[in-house]
């Protein structure tokens, strides 16, 4: 996907309701003219970040997501819910290891943005409420723009699937080529770790965040797991190789996140 060719799909969109809820009216004008369709540009993303609170996978993917697919119907492609695994047990220490940095994330993208964003004006409330059955932590919230996919088409990721996400805050003075991660650093990843490895890659920019201010990740990439093992291995082979390659995009540290789709729709 062309980075350039899709500059304006995000221009004025914002405002947000409380705990994190989108509930923006999207105008046409923001929308270019290649935003829609199977491989939909625009992405709501919510990150539930670790520590205190709890989230509640279950109560999500047996009531909330049927609820909001119910609203969206066809204005969204795909809906998808991935769950960080609970912490080790250490051996020699009853207490827990550390929690993960982010407990739960939320993907929705969107195939037609105007219905979207009309959608959520009519039933925000309904949706924000039942939300917080699910979990009392405030996510971060914002609108990611697609710089690049490939590999299977995001409706045939099973529920199961492993995913190595990677997030990048939009710190002050901050630098990440995207540009670079697509062109440059993705063919490597793929040397590394093979298609046979990886069932789908996707790669996204922040756009907008809550209120309208800027999104509190700049990028991010997901690497969906095809086999665990060889990823594992893989991984100890090259990994140091893609280490030594980020200086080249970015002088941000970024977030690593081993979480596992728990719900798709």
């Amino acid at each position: 996907m062309s980075v350039v060719s899709r500059r304006a799909v995000l221009r004025g969109a914002g405002g947000v309701a409380a705990y994190g809820l989108v509930a923006a009216t999207l105008p046409r004008a923001a929308v270019s003219a290649d935003a829609a369709g199977s491989a939909s540009a625009v992405c709501l993303s919510m990150l539930f970040p670790g520590g205190k609170g709890k989230f509640d996978s279950d109560r999500y993917r047996d009531q909330h997501l049927p609820l909001i697919r119910g609203i969206y119907g066809d204005s969204v492609e795909r809906i998808e819910l991935r769950v960080a695994p609970p912490p080790p047990k250490r051996v020699q220490s009853r207490f827990p290891g550390p929690p993960a940095a982010f407990l739960a994330a939320v993907n929705i993208w969107i195939s037609k943005l105007d219905e979207f964003g009309k959608h959520t004006a009519e039933s925000g409330q309904k949706i924000q409420a039942d939300l917080q059955k699910v979990s009392g932590i405030t996510p971060y919230v914002q609108y990611d723009l697609t710089l690049t996919l490939s590999g299977d088409p995001r409706a045939d990721v099973p529920v199961g699937t492993d995913v190595a996400s990677t997030y990048f805050p939009n710190k002050d003075g901050g630098r990440w080529d995207g540009k670079y991660f697509v062109e440059k650093y993705l063919p490597k990843v793929m040397e590394v770790y093979g298609k046979d490895t990886l069932r789908r890659i996707e790669v996204s920019q922040g756009r907008t965040g809550q209120g309208g201010v800027k999104a509190a990740l700049i990028g991010s990439s997901h690497l969906y797991i095809r086999d665990r093992d060889a990823f594992n291995a893989a991984g100890m082979k090259g990994g140091m190789q893609l280490f030594q390659e980020a200086p080249n995009y970015t002088d941000i540290m970024g977030v690593f996140a081993m979480m596992k789709v728990h719900a798709a729709g």
